[in-house]
This record gives structure tokens, sequence and C-alpha cells, in this order.
């Protein structure tokens, strides 16, 4: 996803999906808690900044795609 959606969850469960995979700009506490209230996952896109990891983590992505996978992990530490 690299826009956002009208009604992301239904669009999410409309095509057989189990979650939704946004670009990292995208994600908002809304759009976390509205996928979670449906059983979905939220894996944003590509991040590779320790402040935008950390934003993510407290939205309660349940995970990340990065490029740079050392500076996840010792987030994640």
């Amino acid at each position: 996803m690299d826009k956002p959606l009208s009604d992301p969850a239904a669009q999410v469960k409309a095509c057989g999906a189990r979650g939704l995979n946004p670009q990292h700009q995208l994600v908002e506490a809304e759009l976390v808690k509205s996928l979670h209230a449906e059983g979905l996952f939220v894996l944003p896109w590509t991040v590779d900044e320790s402040r935008t990891i950390q934003q993510l983590v407290r939205l309660g992505v349940d995970g990340i795609c990065s490029n740079d996978v050392s500076t996840l992990v010792r987030f994640l530490s």
C-alpha cells in the first residue's frame, strides 16, 4: 500500500489477505487499531531509521520490513 485506502480492513478481507503491508508513512494509530480489530496484521515497509522504528512499535505494528536489519535488531534488543 503506497496511498491511503478508504476502508483498509474491508479491502484486505475482500481479497482474502491476512494483513496489510503499508508504506510506513501511511501508518497511523487508527489504521493499526482498525486492522487489529478485524484480526489483521500490519507490517509496514521500508523502515531504516531508529526514530521511525520507535514510532511504529509504539503504534503496535506486528512487524517491520527494513533494509537496515542491524539497526532494527539493535532497537528491538
